[in-house]
């Protein structure tokens, strides 16, 4: 008798938590929807937040730039981007400086604030990540008096060759090769060649025996018979002749001569 008392009572409890939990969760084709409806939490990459956006911008997700970088031109966004909501979505940048027709990759040092940001990613909305300009980040450093100065540490050399046979640009007659190789590579006739210089490189680019290496004479034209000393984080555009090496133009690589 008890045992029939104790069944009873269990599937008159059992009928009342089913009838509760099916008013408070009402089945209906809606509710079903909701559990299941995808977020659309997207983002965009923006290089237009004022008219110091004057640099090309590569944007990647992680902090040592190995993984395939967005590309977002001067006053331009990238499209939106599906992305997971996070609170803290980081990113990091690297800037496309253009002089004498090529392209140098630059990263903010510390003192600019680092090429890095981080944003508010919340569920469901487009959130707009504005890349700051190199010239912002010195503002906001109050380093904006350093505008004209030189961005990097290395030189940068583009070599005509005006003579007949192939040259070698080198340091030391062959000992440091402006190249980024062990070895000097040669340079045709009639063609230009953009040589970069390290800070190690450089110590040497005032020597008399710093300079062009003909292959038919295999005689080094000293680079200070110009009359110019050469300086760290400028672009040289030289010519080579017969008669010897001449210095076309030089300038600073400063936010204002890298904009094109």
């Amino acid at each position: 008798m008890k045992e029939k008392k104790y069944f009873i009572l269990a599937v008159l409890l059992i009928v009342c938590l089913t009838s509760c939990f099916s008013e408070f969760f009402e089945e209906t084709d809606e509710s079903i929807v909701g559990i299941h409806r995808q977020h659309t939490t997207e983002i965009e990459f923006r290089n237009d937040r004022n008219q110091n956006n004057v640099h090309a911008v590569q944007v990647y997700r992680n902090s040592d730039r190995s993984d395939f970088p967005l590309t977002i031109n001067a006053g331009s966004k990238t499209s939106p981007v599906s992305v997971d909501p996070i609170n803290s979505f980081y990113y990091y940048f690297t800037y496309s400086l253009r002089i004498g027709g090529i392209t140098i990759p630059y990263e903010l040092p510390a003192k600019y604030g680092m090429g890095m940001g981080v944003a508010h990613v919340p569920r469901n909305t487009l959130t707009s990540i504005h890349i700051p300009s190199i010239f912002d980040r010195m503002s906001e450093h109050n380093l904006a008096g350093e505008v004209n100065d030189p961005l990097l540490t290395d030189t940068y050399f583009s070599v005509y060759n005006g003579t007949s046979t192939a040259i070698n640009f080198v340091v030391n007659d062959q000992a440091l090769p402006f190249y980024n190789a062990n070895v000097s590579a040669p340079q045709n006739p009639g063609a230009t060649n953009v040589y970069r210089l390290n800070p190690t490189q450089f110590a040497n680019i005032n020597n008399v025996t710093t300079g062009i290496r003909s292959f038919g004479t295999f005689q080094t034209i000293p680079m200070n018979t110009t009359g110019q000393t050469f300086q760290r984080g400028y672009f040289y555009i030289l010519e080579f002749t017969s008669s010897g090496i001449t210095i076309q133009s030089s300038r600073p690589i400063n936010i204002a001569n890298t904009q094109g």
